[in-house]
């Protein structure tokens, strides 16, 4: 990764191809947006359909079998067991588990119980926890750079979270109806 980073700095940026400052191209970008926000939803809706695995075809999930040489001095050997691992991992990326959208539906399906069940689970640890999930995946609808699925780790990290908190019972009593100690 450290080497395919130098690589892409050697390149240079756009800006400093074109000798441009970045707020010419901010505002190019902007105006674009503006003049075509149907075609740039579009494309957001395309990417992040592929980031949740809404697609008939693999999620991306970035497996390299090696490591490229480097300066660091960190090398690896592919063994039988490396190739199964990458092998699992490409098979499932076209299954259903494989999918980020799997575990999202889940998880909403948790809390929908959670909340039905609120009086007898962990209801509000169930939308804290979800929120939390949802509010960080959501907005990658406007920024993410790639469909890659190692941004959806967290959230599908939350949804987990979530449905153990719909299963786990509510704790029965709380602070405010503890018995507080008095004077000896």
């Amino acid at each position: 990764h450290t080497n395919f980073e130098k690589a892409n700095d050697k390149e240079g940026r756009l800006w400093t191809v074109l000798g441009l400052p970045r707020t010419v191209l901010y505002a190019a970008f902007v105006s674009a947006v503006r003049s075509e926000p149907q075609e740039y939803l579009a494309r957001r809706y395309a990417v992040f359909r592929e980031l949740v695995g809404l697609t008939d075809g693999p999620t991306y999930m970035a497996t390299y079998v090696g490591i490229d040489a480097n300066d660091e001095g960190i090398t690896h050997r592919p063994s039988q067991l490396t190739a199964r691992v990458l092998d699992y991992i490409r098979n499932e990326s076209y299954s259903t588990l494989g999918k980020p959208w799997f575990y999202y539906l889940l998880g909403t399906i948790a809390l929908a119980i959670s909340v039905v069940r609120r009086r007898s689970v962990s209801c509000a640890t169930a939308v804290a926890v979800y929120s939390s999930g949802a509010l960080y995946v959501l907005p990658f609808f406007f920024i993410t750079p790639a469909a890659d699925v190692r941004y959806n780790h967290w959230s599908i990290v939350c949804m987990f979270i979530v449905i153990a908190a719909a299963c786990r019972p509510a704790d029965r009593g709380t602070i405010a109806e503890s018995p507080r100690p008095g004077p000896a």
